[in-house]
């Protein structure tokens, strides 16, 4: 709305009756988080609509994709670590998506488009082995995971070295491409 019509106080009554319309809709609820925290600048009062989101999403499949729920709450997690410095809450939601992922029947498959890429499964990862010790197993698993998929996105190649113990070799490089999906 701020864009199209370069409108701010439009913009705000069109959120404001979507939220009252559709108060647990999680598009509604994110793009409102967005909007106040991009065009308001104000981070602190979208927190709570970032985070009612991203409780909605998990309730409503229908509405958004297992995929884009996984780039929500990376997202916020790494706002959350980065700006807001709340480290606990971000590993919460990390540990608890690399789980939903680990535990999802048709990861491995890389089939539909509904779920998570190998990278955004790789960044769960980083992030988890980044940040605890404690996490460092299960950050290993979804990363195996992710290089399962696509070994040889961005992503596990930039992490190689810190999640297999050893630099890629020249073997390395050509198996992933012979026998990569």
């Amino acid at each position: 709305w701020i864009d199209r019509y370069k409108n701010a106080k439009m913009a705000d009554v069109v959120y404001k009756e979507a939220l009252r319309r559709r108060p647990e809709d999680p598009l509604v609820l994110k793009h409102y988080a967005e909007y106040v925290d991009f065009d308001l600048q104000d981070l602190q009062t979208a927190i709570p609509y970032y985070e009612k989101a991203l409780e909605a999403a998990k309730n409503s499949p229908d509405v958004v994709t297992f995929a884009e729920r996984t780039r929500w709450t990376t997202d916020w997690a790494i706002v959350l670590d980065q700006e807001l410095q709340e480290s606990r809450h971000a590993m919460s939601l990390m540990t608890g998506l690399a789980k939903e992922i680990l535990h999802h029947p048709d990861i491995r498959m890389q089939a539909r488009r509904d779920l998570p890429d190998a990278g955004r499964i790789c960044t769960v990862a980083h992030f988890l082995h980044a940040k605890s010790p404690k996490s460092r197993e299960l950050a290993k698993k979804v990363w195996k995971l992710a290089k399962g998929i696509r070994p040889n996105m961005k992503c596990i190649r930039e992490n190689w070295e810190e999640f297999e113990g050893r630099p890629r070799t020249v073997g390395t490089i050509v198996a992933e491409f012979l026998f990569a999906p």
